[in-house]
């Protein structure tokens, strides 16, 4: 059983690797400098290749026989609904906000040259809240069943999460110089503060 969690962490870590390297500003140029005029679709490309690999490991994840941590009580219960509500929501704002201009659907397909720095909304309270709904909707589920697998599997993609945040706010300010600096000291990262945004 522990064997399988091992192989069922390197899996996960396996996925986070491949998902950064063909994110990462080399690969991209590689793939720019051989295909040319091909690159223009390497959004698309790599948004097909991470839905694809990451289904052998839900497969995985699922196959994988595991153990209660806890037996999940009512109150395991319902905090973990409630996390997951609240995870869902912000998910479904961010991708809102993702989805509602021109830009962003056409960056789903092509890569461009253009950014956008969204400030306002969610945005003025965290700077990465689609993150946040993430963590939200895992953590919940966890609580809700307590399995060994998933444990493991939150452990991997939250760390994962945390590590390329540090990566994606690199190109960030390179891309928006002051701005993003003077929006980084005005917001959190993936926590909100409490009381009134400063936006």
């Amino acid at each position: 059983m522990w064997l399988s969690h091992f192989w069922l962490t390197i899996g996960w870590t396996t996925y986070g690797l491949l998902h950064s390297i063909l994110a990462s500003r080399d690969c991209k140029n590689f793939v720019a400098r051989k295909f040319g005029g091909i690159f223009r679709y390497y959004r698309l490309f790599y948004i097909i290749v991470a839905c694809i690999t990451i289904l052998p490991l839900l497969w995985l994840l699922y196959l994988t026989p595991s153990f209660l941590l806890w037996e999940p009580g009512l109150l395991s219960r319902i905090g973990g609904i409630v996390c997951v509500i609240i995870g869902s929501v912000i998910m479904v704002l961010s991708l809102r906000l993702y989805f509602s201009t021109v830009l962003r659907i056409r960056d789903l397909v092509a890569e461009t040259s253009d950014s956008v720095l969204f400030q306002k909304g969610l945005h003025s309270h965290v700077r990465h809240p689609l993150y946040l709904g993430t963590f939200f909707m895992l953590w919940g589920i966890f609580l809700i069943i307590p399995l060994g697998s998933l444990l493991v599997t939150n452990i991997v993609i939250t760390l994962y999460t945390l590590l390329g945040i540090r990566f994606e706010e690199k190109k960030l300010k390179a891309a928006f110089g002051d701005i993003y600096l003077r929006y980084m000291k005005e917001v959190p990262m993936i926590w909100p503060r409490l009381g009134k945004s400063k936006r």
